[in-house]
């Protein structure tokens, strides 16, 4: 069994595996993974291995609840190979976290303390789900899973190990479960998010003019750029083709109008370009492309994040240390096969928290209270001017955005189909 991507949420069993069980001589690899808010009546809260083999690689395991052994995970006639991984908030009457012992393949698990979560899961102190006995509660209804990305001050952040970020081929993980890079800021983060600075679109460690470019560049975007889509619709076909013929050998073209080399001339090469890409398709916008809240398009969401951590580094050589009331930098996240706490050591990295820029705001009259919904039906001009000052870029409506359609010209076959005839 391969469980890779995935979120395991708010499952119950009466005696053991809340989660997932793994029967005896079974095999079970969980990358990049959360189980949160699982619960068992005997063992194993989130995972009960009975003498099967077990690895868990850069997930998630919290707030996990079993009645009696092993609150996360339950294996003590297992083994057990956990590595890059959180193992914290768990409940149990004995091993809260762990009941058995690491095997080889393991390193890098925080145990025992504060994982530093963005916002810690929560049962609202009556456990989790509805307890079908009580007809006239529903206990499920003070259910908070939490919000388990790393703050920038959480001992997982920088504190894996590299070599043990692998899938069960034991192929270097490319992404976490955000879609991000798997390893963004040198060494690996635990758990199954890895941690990246707000508005850090090209993960450099500062939130800077490159990342405004980036935003820029995507602005209104739904799809990823795809040479040869100029109406960035996902989709390089005759809208594109029509696009091209109606701006050829214009000078200073941008790529809506067809200059997809950047050379600022619509011409043949673009042309080749077309025709090579013709009928492909693109995927749509991530964090790489600036979509920064998540919400499937780069717009102002994003923007007002980007302003707001504007100049903020992450330096990861060492040389900084943490702030106060943070982490203490020598909080490591290792154990070595065995039960309990974390053990103090020498970190290799450390961090400085995230620090306002200096200058570039944008006006307090045009911010608003809090982030723009997903789907604004209108952006406030205020709201407009104020970007376009800071980046100088133009900015769209959102709605106009988010639900245009693509304009097709109708221009008849003859007049575009022997200008690009040798390209296709």
């Amino acid at each position: 069994l391969t469980v890779t991507a995935s979120v395991l949420s708010g499952n119950t069993a009466t005696e053991q595996g809340g989660g997932l069980y793994c029967e005896e001589d079974s095999e079970a690899f969980l990358i990049n993974s959360i189980f949160v808010g699982n619960s068992a009546g005997i063992d194993g809260g989130a995972i009960s291995a009975d003498g099967s083999a077990v690895t868990v690689t850069n997930s998630t395991l919290a707030a996990n609840v079993a009645g009696a052994k092993g609150g996360g995970v339950y294996g003590p006639t297992s083994s057990l190979a956990l590595a890059n991984t959180i193992l914290s908030l768990n409940e149990a009457a004995s091993g809260a976290d762990l009941y058995g012992m690491m095997g080889p393949g393991s390193g890098a698990v925080l145990m025992g303390m504060d994982p530093g979560f963005v916002r810690a899961p929560d049962d609202g102190g009556d456990g989790w789900g509805d307890d079908p006995t009580t007809t006239e509660i529903d206990e499920s209804a003070n259910d908070d899973l939490g919000d388990v990305h790393l703050r920038v001050d959480s001992p997982a952040v920088n504190a894996g190990i590299n070599a043990l970020a692998v899938d069960a081929e034991g192929q270097s993980l490319e992404t976490d479960l955000d879609g991000k890079q798997r390893i963004i800021y040198g060494t690996v983060d635990l758990g199954a998010y890895e941690f990246c600075l707000p508005g850090d679109a090209n993960y450099d460690g500062a939130v800077d003019d490159i990342d405004a470019e980036i935003l820029a560049t995507n602005w209104g975007a739904l799809f990823k750029l795809l040479p040869g889509d100029a109406d960035r619709d996902g989709l390089v076909d005759s809208g594109d083709k029509v696009t091209l013929a109606q701006n050829w050998g214009t000078e200073g073209a941008a790529w809506s109008q067809g200059d997809f080399d950047g050379d600022g001339l619509v011409g043949p090469r673009d042309a080749a370009i077309l025709g090579a890409q013709w009928g492909k398709t693109s995927g749509r916008v991530t964090w790489d492309d600036g979509d920064f809240d998540g919400d499937g398009l780069v717009g102002p969401g994003d923007a007002w994040i980007l302003g707001a951590n504007w100049g903020a580094t992450f330096d990861w050589s060492g040389e900084a240390s943490a702030a106060a009331g943070s982490v203490p930098a020598d909080a490591a996240a290792t154990v070595a096969g065995s039960i309990g706490p974390v053990a103090a050591g020498t970190r290799t990295t450390t961090r400085r928290l995230l620090r306002p820029a200096p200058g570039r705001e944008v006006e307090a009259s045009a911010a608003p209270e809090s982030k723009p919904a997903a789907a604004p039906e209108v952006v406030e001009s205020a709201h407009d001017a104020a970007l376009a000052q800071q980046w100088g870029f133009a900015v769209e409506q959102t709605r106009a955005a988010q639900h245009r359609e693509t304009r097709r010209i109708a221009l008849a076959p003859r007049h575009v189909d022997p200008l690009l005839a040798e390209y296709f």
